[in-house]
């Protein structure tokens, strides 16, 4: 990975009621990585995860010993294949190490940004400001698999030739009316106008079947597996104005309202208006507080606003700009005619969604400022959610744009930073944060409020929030059989339910509510010390509750793969009649053995070792010595360690409580030198 990056700012005064500025700052990167959220050997995750490890990385004679490949003069890889010991079970004529060598999968990027303005002051309390920003971004993509090993052997290798390009605008006027009324008074009023333009390009093109290895260049294959290219163009425009009032210092308001409109929606549709009002009131300046010789600040402060989101994402992530719209799939083609498929259906009634949030909150700091903290509670109602509702299969299309209904998150947030010893030789801070919220829908669209919305193993219904798993209930073993139970409901004639039963096939789960992804609590607690020039600090983040469905660890409890790696909990399974434990007998049905169920559920709290830092600050006889200004010699520790419910399962990577075959949090070293010059 290579990273070169510049930066220039230039502010002139021309004249002085003139002023002008402009700042330029790039990035150049290439970088060489691999792929993270496939189930492909070509995702290292993946592959390293599901491969038994039995398996020799290295070919070996009869005698043990590893042979040297003639072609590079290096140890021969183990690549499964008949040649040697035979063809694996899994994954044959695969090597991650191999591949990782012979495939290429490297990305180019850069980008620039620049941003230039302009400020006329005028009749004293007028100021105009206008400023234009843009951003350039290219990012060049080379994805290619090998024509000897992994995934493309059998069409003698693959590449992808990928570049996507973006171009945004940013052109932005406010006038500004600023004046002290009085000794006690100060009013600030600005009005303003606000056009953002985005367009991107994307090209990709793909050719297999190459004649001979050392090239991911797309002229010498030999099969054209397809091409694609579109653009995108996004705008909003916006007109906004904002009012702050301050009297004495002590009590505080303003409000603010603006107007936005968006491209994503039908032209009858595309405005939205928002406002907000807020105000705070300094009790530590009142005459009742000021001769408090405990209290040196308490400020208590109350807001409520509304803001608008216009933002949809496609399944995988992508962004949809054109939401409203009826959308076709091309390159469906009968014989030789071409032909197009609808994959979208218009909505021209979708609108903005708007969320309006209140806050309350307090800010205190006591004892000449030893203790300082804040707590706020927050109300968020969103309404008109914007959702792609699932359609059925009869349809042809798998979803439609719709606002939905409404929901709240509540919540609380709570700080406070305590200096226990401040000391000429020895200090010590302790800051602590924590947080806790709710989430409930409290309205669906009326088709949908009878059934709900099923959406991957979550389902959205009135009453419950976003994140509520909806899974059918594990029950153990069958003592007996050994076959894995799972609870379905007993109803009587009419269809009530009476009770429940277990059964041994999945299929006839009934499938029940089994928890949220949200935790209960989570939080940050940071210590600090410093004993003369020597510092040390480290923070650990935690959370309690919730729940995290761990589908990766299920991929490892059952055979249907054989020749894969196995979980070590396997070695706990039902093995005869009588045994007593919660995981199933070995059989080859990768329904019951990995279908979805609370088996895989774990609570999702953890505790993890964020950082530990340790640093040595240069006594100032020694650097004033070398014509320093200071000197500071650290070192650090990220992601120290990690304890969750299992070994491996790591819910901080995932808010929505599921997991993936992606990057770990890596433990991180770092020793550097700071100075500063005189």
């Amino acid at each position: 990975y290579e990273r070169f990056t510049g930066r220039v700012n230039a502010d002139a005064n021309v004249k002085d009621w003139l002023k002008t500025g402009l700042s330029i700052d790039g990035a150049l990167g290439e970088q060489n990585n691999f792929t993270t959220s496939s189930t492909a050997t070509s995702n290292p995750f993946y592959y390293t995860r599901m491969m038994g490890p039995i398996y020799p990385v290295w070919f070996r004679d009869e005698q043990g010993n590893k042979v040297v490949d003639p072609v590079t003069g290096e140890d021969m890889l183990d690549w499964g294949v008949p040649s040697q010991y035979g063809t694996r079970p899994y994954a044959g004529n695969s090597n991650l190490l191999g591949s990782l060598a012979l495939d290429e999968r490297s990305r180019l990027s850069g980008n620039i940004n620049a941003n230039t303005y302009l400020e006329a002051k005028f009749l004293e309390e007028f100021t105009f400001r206008t400023s234009v920003g843009g951003t350039y971004y290219n990012n060049y993509r080379t994805d290619f698999q090998n024509s000897l090993y992994g995934d493309a052997d059998n069409v003698k290798g693959r590449s992808y030739k990928i570049n996507d390009r973006q171009l945004s605008f940013t052109f932005n006027q406010t006038l500004t009316w600023e004046r002290q009324l009085d000794e006690d008074n100060y009013l600030n009023i600005l009005v303003g106008h606000e056009n953002y333009r985005f367009s991107s390009d994307y090209l990709e093109a793909a050719r297999s079947g190459f004649p001979f290895p050392g090239t991911s260049e797309l002229a010498p294959a030999a099969t054209a597996e397809g091409s694609t290219s579109y653009k995108h163009n996004h705008r909003i425009e916006s007109f906004f104005s904002r009012l702050m009032y301050d009297y004495q210092d002590k009590y505080l308001f303003s409000a603010s309202l603006r107007r936005d409109g968006t491209s994503r929606f039908h032209k009858d549709a595309r405005w939205g208006s928002f406002y907000s009002v807020g105000g705070a009131w300094r009790l530590s300046q009142e005459e009742f507080l000021q001769d408090s010789q405990w209290i040196n600040e308490l400020k208590l402060k109350a807001s409520y606003g509304e803001t608008g989101n216009e933002s949809l994402i496609f399944s995988d992530g992508t962004p949809n700009y054109y939401a409203w719209q009826s959308l076709y799939a091309l390159g469906n083609n009968n014989v030789n005619s071409p032909g197009a498929i609808i994959s979208s259906l218009p909505n021209q009634e979708l609108a903005w969604e708007k969320n309006s949030q209140t806050n309350i909150g307090l800010d205190f700091a006591f004892l000449n400022n030893r203790i300082q903290g804040s707590i706020d509670w927050y109300n968020r109602q969103s309404s008109n959610l914007l959702f792609q509702v699932p359609l059925p299969m009869s349809t042809g299309i798998t979803f439609i744009n719709k606002n939905i209904g409404t929901m709240y998150n509540r919540g609380i947030d709570f700080q406070i930073g305590y200096n226990a010893v401040i000391k000429d030789d020895f200090d010590w801070r302790i800051d602590l944060n924590l947080s806790h919220f709710t989430n409930k829908i409290t309205e669906l669209a009326e088709e949908n409020r009878e059934d709900g919305i099923i959406s991957g193993s979550k389902k959205l219904v009135e009453g419950k929030d976003i994140y509520q798993f909806w899974l059918r209930e594990y029950a153990g073993v069958d003592t007996e059989t050994g076959r894995a139970l799972f609870y379905k409901d007993v109803t009587d004639e009419e269809g009530n339910v009476t009770g429940r039963e277990t059964t041994g096939n999945i299929t006839e789960g009934d499938y029940y509510f089994q928890g949220s992804a949200i935790p209960d609590l989570n939080g940050g607690l940071q210590n600090y010390f410093r004993f003369k020039n020597v510092d040390l600090s480290f923070l650990l983040t935690f959370q309690l509750g919730g729940k995290f469905y761990d589908s990766n660890y299920l991929s490892l409890m059952h055979p249907g793969t054989y020749g894969s790696h196995w979980h070590a909990d396997i070695l706990d399974r039902w093995q005869k009649p009588g045994d007593i434990t919660d995981v199933p007998k070995i059989q080859n049905d990768i329904t019951e053995q990995q279908g979805a169920s609370t088996r895989g559920l774990f609570d999702a709290s953890y505790l993890n070792i964020r950082n530990i830092s340790l640093g040595y600050n240069l006594p100032n006889d020694v650097v004033s010595k070398i014509g320093l200004k200071n000197a500071r010699i650290f070192g650090s520790i990220d992601n120290v360690h990690f304890f969750s419910k299992r070994k491996g399962m790591d819910p901080q990577r995932s808010f929505t409580g599921t997991a993936d075959f992606t990057y770990p949090a890596v433990r991180t070293f770092t020793f550097g030198l700071s100075v500063g010059i005189q």
